[in-house]
């Protein structure tokens, strides 16, 4: 399940050999912050765990399938 101290499972996911794994872990790193989310899940998300999750995308831009690295940019706009 997605929450809070689910990015460490993401990174775990970042590291599959299936480029859609790693897509989807990229969208799930940042839809675990729910910012938009009418009625979030969980306290909102620390400065410290935003900071992990952009240093995170930023990693996953330079993932050799575009579709992971376009994926990283779109969820960083």
């Amino acid at each position: 399940m997605l929450g809070p101290d689910s990015l460490e499972d993401l990174r775990l996911g970042a590291k599959d050999s299936d480029e859609l794994v790693r897509a989807q872990a990229v969208v799930d790193s940042y839809n675990l912050l729910e910012f938009g989310h009418p009625e979030p899940r969980w306290p909102p998300p620390s400065n410290a765990l935003i900071a992990e999750v952009r240093r995170f995308l930023t990693e996953m831009q330079r993932d050799p399938a575009r579709l992971v690295s376009d994926n990283a940019k779109s969820m960083m706009a």
